[in-house]
């Protein structure tokens, strides 16, 4: 009915009976954008939609916060920020690009671009086992038609950069994504003087912004691939700072989990009881999560650095082996002992005092009949513990 301010007081009101239900909460957001949507089709002035933006905004970070696996609170947001952007660029030649370039730009529209990558990016790790999102697919075709042109987009962000009126984390973080949108947004694809520049405004950004769970992450993603990466140690100082100013960061928790665990496998029992002690915190903030089964990290087939690979740099999935392609030249294989099968569904292997999860039936495992046994295998992280992945006997 277009009704759209009865809308939102209504379901306001029925928030205040029921304010954990996260479905309202989205029904609030998607009636402010909706409102928004209208304004577009009138053709209204693009100051007057910002309120109506911000509050959509809030009604689906809300719903985000009750039921953080649903991906159209994130989705649902990145549609309505890159129609905006769209909407933005409508009087310019160079559309979008070209309007934030202007004095006049709203400083909000500038960031809506850092904040669609974000929520997609979210969607993304959500589904890690699963497939790619249609919604996400559709909605990043759109985000790449608005901002058509990454080169243009680059000397954007730069001449952005030297201005005092502009926020520096927020186009530091424009130019990271245009860079991996630039190749396929694989980071193992990199050239490394991209990777340098990548690694030196993140690191800029972690100095202004220390709590900012965004440039962390792609941090830890990023200093990995240097020609001279940092040691295991500064990384985990590192990740050990920003858990202290966001201590319930499910990323933070997971990246001292996985790091401390690789020196654990070096032989630090010291190492080994961080883990522990990190990974118990992981499984009780992510239990209820429907991807926490996922190896998102795996151990690489390196001595040097910091050997892990990111699930997205593994390639694509071979149904016939049920493994990734060609991944047996970047993952390294670890030795381990059978100490428990409950099913074949179910069993449980010694590394170095790491219990790792792996399925039996898989390898022709059986119970009592198949435990102390010696066996071989990839090894993945996952927010619910290490895994085992193609375990074969020795």
């Amino acid at each position: 009915m277009r009704a759209f301010d009865d809308a939102c007081s209504v379901i306001q009101q029925a928030i205040e009976y029921q304010d954990q239900d996260f479905v309202l909460h989205h029904m609030l957001g998607m009636a402010y954008r909706s409102k928004v949507y209208q304004a577009i089709e009138d053709k209204k002035d693009l100051t007057t939609l910002i309120p109506d933006v911000k509050s959509a905004q809030n009604a689906f970070e809300a719903a985000r916060e009750i039921n953080a696996d649903n991906e159209h609170g994130y989705i649902s947001e990145a549609q309505m920020l890159v129609r905006v952007m769209d909407y933005a660029g409508r009087d310019y030649e160079g559309g979008y690009l070209e309007y934030i370039e202007k004095q006049t730009a709203h400083p909000f529209l500038r960031d809506a671009y850092d904040q669609v990558e974000y929520l997609l990016e979210r969607v993304r790790q959500n589904r890690e086992g699963e497939g790619t999102s249609i919604y996400e697919r559709d909605t990043r075709g759109r985000l790449d038609a608005v901002l058509s042109r990454h080169e243009r987009a680059l000397q954007i962000w730069d001449s952005l950069r030297t201005r005092p009126d502009t926020y520096r984390p927020s186009i530091n973080r424009k130019i990271v994504h245009t860079y991996l949108a630039q190749h396929n947004r694989t980071w193992s694809e990199l050239p490394p003087k991209k990777l340098e520049r990548i690694v030196s405004l993140l690191n800029e950004n972690l100095e202004a912004e220390p709590y900012n769970e965004r440039d962390l992450s792609m941090w830890v993603k990023a200093v990995r691939l240097l020609p001279s990466p940092p040691s295991i140690e500064r990384v985990i100082e590192d990740v050990s700072y920003w858990k202290t100013n966001a201590a319930s960061s499910v990323e933070a928790t997971y990246y001292l989990y996985v790091h401390y665990a690789l020196l654990a496998l070096e032989g630090s029992a010291h190492a080994l009881d961080q883990t522990l002690r990190y990974l118990d915190e992981l499984q009780q903030m992510t239990r209820t999560r429907k991807n926490r089964l996922v190896s998102l990290e795996w151990l690489a087939n390196t001595r040097q650095g910091i050997p892990l690979v990111y699930k997205s740099d593994l390639g694509d999935w071979n149904e016939d082996q049920d493994f990734w392609s060609g991944a047996e030249q970047k993952l390294r294989r670890v030795k381990g002992r059978i100490v428990n099968i409950k099913h074949g569904g179910q069993g449980m292997i010694d590394l170095k005092g790491l219990t790792v999860t792996f399925i039996p039936s898989r390898g022709g495992f059986i119970k009592d009949q198949s435990e102390n046994q010696l066996v071989e295998f990839y090894l993945g992280f996952s927010y619910n513990g290490p895994y085992a992945w193609s375990v074969t006997s020795l």
